[in-house]
């Protein structure tokens, strides 16, 4: 039997994501979803659009969702990419970029990362933490390897700033950096985004997952240089040409559009994780 099976599948260990308990004793932490529902506006979307038009395949290119999201981000269309989750887009990024290479990331970090150097043979480089589990910083502008870097860190939550960032694209431009923003609403510093112009050698990629509440959806897109987004959609149309099903994009397209609710609701959340802090702190935590 283990003849059918390829050398890729026998040295994988999958992810294993967050348990979904229903049991409401708990409040709900382990997969760190927005604790507040979609927009009205968004609901509403989605019930208008569940109709006939089902039966049609969606835009496979997603245009007025990138359009959207050219604007929010003061970008030209060509500089986005739309994507089922940010989960996939960085399969897609892994796949494009570091496949039979290299790569390196903090040694506490996403769990996704390593999975995906399994998948494509990519070569692990770990940075290592200092112990009060910060990442060392001098180790990671003194490496050589293409870097991903989720910012803010997950699960540790370290925010690295803009301007260090900038350092380590100004140091090597041949040199890719991924910045992986899936937190990036709840921290007070503005998105690398604002870069993409600027450096070549940028990708920053981003969800609806957290900051727009929209998990159950799977909307992810990355912003970057023109060259590195059209690498991504080749490795897409060689898997799946349609990224986003129709009630996602509509869903993401009216979340866009209500930025004052999704302002409002996160802006509740971070208040609430630092009161939470403070109560933790005061416990000896």
């Amino acid at each position: 039997m283990s003849s059918m099976f390829s050398d890729v599948l026998k040295r994988l260990k999958p992810y294993t994501p967050g348990e979904q308990l229903n049991d409401k004793r708990y409040i709900k932490l382990n997969t760190n979803e927005n604790p507040y529902p979609p927009s009205d506006k968004v609901l509403e979307a989605i019930k208008d659009n569940t109709d006939a038009s089902l039966r049609l395949y969606p835009d496979p290119v997603c245009k007025e969702l990138v359009s959207a999201l050219a604007k929010k981000h003061s970008v030209s269309e060509d500089m986005v990419f739309v994507s089922n989750g940010s989960d996939e887009l960085l399969a897609f990024s892994f796949n494009a970029f570091f496949a039979e290479r290299e790569v390196a990331f903090p040694k506490i970090t996403y769990s996704f990362y390593p999975v995906y150097c399994k998948l494509y043979n990519v070569k692990e480089i770990s940075i290592e933490m200092k112990d009060d589990y910060t990442i060392d910083k001098q180790a990671m502008s003194e490496c050589k390897y293409p870097l991903i870097i989720a910012n803010p860190n997950a699960p540790t939550g370290e925010l690295l700033s803009d301007g260090y960032i900038c350092s380590l694209l100004e140091k090597d431009k041949d040199k890719l950096i991924l910045v992986d923003e899936a937190y990036m609403d709840f921290a007070d510093q503005k998105s690398m985004s604002e870069y993409v112009k600027r450096y070549k050698n940028l990708l920053v990629v981003r969800t609806f997952s957290k900051s727009y509440c929209l998990a159950g959806m799977r909307i992810g897109y990355a912003i970057g240089d023109i060259a590195l987004i059209n690498a991504l959609n080749t490795i897409k149309n060689c898997f799946n040409s349609y990224p986003l099903d129709r009630l996602a994009q509509i869903s993401a397209l009216t979340a866009i559009n209500d930025q004052e609710y999704y302002d409002y609701i996160n802006n509740k959340v971070k208040v609430t994780r630092d009161r939470t802090a403070l109560e933790l702190e005061a416990l000896g935590c």
